[in-house]
């Protein structure tokens, strides 16, 4: 009798000790870091370049600068990483400024809170992490979230740095609720009646078709390039639309000639995740008029960022399409412009056809059938909202334009960690509800990106 319980107790206890040695899997998935937006508030600098690198776990470096003008609140972003790991989050390289690192955007979709002080010349706190210093040893560096709220995500450290994403066990409208709960303290009164407003995100049920397609193009050199300036063209529906970039610079205004190719890809925003029936395809590509040859079965298309957009890739040193080119390279030369046309089925509204050139100025032509005009519409969207004051909604650090740095404020109010002026409150509100939470978060956030202008 002796012999059989403890035989039990045994068993018994060897359950437990299996149990509790077992690892626990989360259901968290690595995901490539694509790109990495540092927002940021000077507090002690005269006029100077600020610049920030991250470096892969292959050791290759990235950068990105921005002009700082004394104190304020700046952003500066480092796209087309593409690195499944890194060995260094950001550095900073500064002549003269002494400043604080408030949140950072991996991905155009995840914010973390970092408030990391960082002065330049010092290898110590210089970074808000690599794995040479304590910096990025942690198993946890930060936590944030998705912009919809939809996902958290987690910066992990020690041997490399990665990022993590974790699917809510919260429904999309759980989350929305849930989000403005939270938000509660911090909201601020206001003098605003209540208004009824339309929904601010775009549905494929009966809705006009709207989508956003950039021409992102680098030359060999990148220079001239329109990666962080993209020429656009919104689809409204099916047909041919063209997009063409005659060599200008946006960050001189000069203008190149087009030599080479490091990245040649149109993106169309959020198509893939909200138009699953859409097919494109690369009709042609010309260079100052002149008809270039391409293999059609080596155009790559899908969701190669995971960002939910639909990506036509000609060519791409960061890509697959790098091993395997669909065009020779030395055929990219252009005086004039580079224009590429693409085809767009599966939509559900009738044909139309759109041109677009790097003018701000977009031309949409119908179909000669419909009878309709061939006049330029406007989209009551298309614009931001300026308040009576000529304050531009959305411009929350009043330097006239709408970038992650006001995404960044905007979300540090909505989370309760520092709450905005009442000028900045005013121009947060972007659905005029009397609160700022993640929803306008989300409105600000499509500014930013350009996927409403």
């Amino acid at each position: 009798m002796k012999t059989k319980i403890l035989t039990i107790l045994t068993v018994f206890l060897l359950v437990l000790t299996i149990a509790f040695c077992l690892p626990v899997f989360s259901s968290a998935e690595s995901e490539t870091i694509n790109s990495i937006t540092y927002n940021f508030t000077v507090t002690n600098g005269a006029i100077t370049t600020v610049a920030f690198s991250a470096q892969s776990s292959s050791y290759k470096d990235f950068n990105a600068s921005v002009d700082v003008e004394g104190n304020g609140d700046y952003s500066v972003t480092i796209d087309n990483i593409n690195a499944d790991a890194l060995n260094n989050l950001g550095s900073l390289d500064a002549t003269s400024a002494l400043l604080t690192v408030t949140t950072i955007l991996v991905n155009d979709t995840y914010l973390f809170e970092v408030n990391a002080a960082l002065q330049s010349g010092s290898t110590t706190y210089n970074s808000i992490g690599n794995i040479w210093a304590a910096s990025g040893k942690a198993d946890v560096l930060y936590t944030g979230e998705s912009l919809d709220g939809l996902s958290t995500a987690t910066i992990t450290g020690g041997k490399s740095i990665k990022l993590e994403v974790e699917e809510s066990s919260q429904t999309e409208t759980d989350a929305t609720t849930t989000n403005e709960e939270d938000s509660t303290e911090a909201t601020q009164e206001t003098t605003a009646e209540p208004t009824t407003e339309a929904s601010s995100e775009a549905t494929t049920e009966n809705a006009d078709i709207s989508i956003i397609a950039n021409l992102v193009f680098s030359d060999a050199d990148n220079t001239p390039s329109c990666v962080y300036d993209p020429v656009s063209v919104e689809i409204t529906g099916n047909g041919v639309y063209t997009l063409s970039y005659d060599g200008t610079n946006a960050s001189n205004g000069k203008r190149y000639s087009i030599d080479g190719v490091t990245v040649f890809c149109v993106d169309l925003v959020d198509a893939y995740e909200n138009y699953p029936d859409i097919d494109v395809k690369l009709v042609s590509i010309t260079v100052d008029g002149v008809e270039v040859s391409f293999d059609a079965d080596k155009i790559l298309y899908g969701d190669f960022e995971k960002n939910g957009n639909l990506r036509i890739e000609i060519y791409s040193e960061y890509g697959a399409s790098k091993g395997d080119s669909a065009i020779r390279l030395l055929d990219i030369y252009a005086e004039e412009a580079l224009t590429v046309s693409f085809s767009v089925t599966g939509l559900s509204e009738d044909a139309t056809e759109a041109s677009l050139t790097d003018e701000p100025a977009t031309e949409v032509t119908t179909d000669e059938q419909t009878g309709e005009s061939d006049e330029p519409t406007t989209d009551d969207t298309e614009e931001p909202v300026t308040e009576s004051n000529d304050k531009l909604l959305g411009d929350v650090n009043f330097d006239g334009k709408i970038t992650t740095a006001d995404v960044g404020l905007a979300n540090s109010h909505a989370k309760g960690i520092k709450l905005l002026s009442d000028e900045q409150f005013e121009v947060a509100d972007m659905n005029d509800d009397g609160k700022v939470t993640t929803a306008d978060v989300g409105i600000i956030n499509a500014y930013a990106k350009g996927i409403k202008k």
